[in-house]
């Protein structure tokens, strides 16, 4: 291979490498700017769900989940302002897929159980509490949104012992 040939292909290979570059950086920017965009979205809905403005919160989270499909706290939101709307079937799917994709949090868990008790659905309730309770023993919210339930059923002294 000549010499002006070898030149080429490196000064070739030189541009490429340099379009390569470019592309990632340009991702890398776009993801970072993705992440911190939905965060600020987040924020801006607890304030508006802080405030009382609930149905600009629900189009805050949905833009945020939308933004991270990944993050399942936008989407529990979602079904918190949907639930506050009174939307609780909506809600209630919504928090199901959460509970779904990350069954280990208990915050979603206890949502879902008193979700699930506003419905009147109280054996899905306790049955929820008792998944969560095996994850989390001694959680405080679901102990109580248990005793709640076995009260409903009319339970009350098993509801005291869940609760004490």
């Amino acid at each position: 291979m000549s010499r002006s040939i070898r030149k080429e292909a490196e000064a070739s290979m030189g541009k490429w490498l340099k379009r390569v570059l470019v592309v990632v950086l340009v991702l890398e920017v776009l993801c970072v700017n993705t992440i911190l965009a939905a965060l600020y979205l987040q924020s801006v809905g607890d304030q508006a769900f802080r405030d009382g403005r609930t149905v600009r919160a629900l189009r805050v989270y949905r833009a945020a989940a939308w933004l991270l499909p990944c993050r399942q706290r936008p989407r529990m939101m979602v079904a918190m302002c949907l639930a506050w709307l009174d939307r609780k079937d909506e809600a209630l799917a919504t928090l199901s897929g959460v509970v779904n994709r990350e069954p280990g949090v208990e915050e979603y868990r206890y949502r879902l159980a008193s979700l699930l008790l506003s419905l009147g659905k109280v054996d899905e309730a306790i049955a929820q509490c008792e998944l969560g309770l095996q994850q989390h023993p001694g959680s405080r919210h679901l102990e109580f949104v248990l005793a709640r339930a076995l009260q409903k059923q009319g339970r009350a002294s098993e509801a005291v012992k869940a609760f004490e």
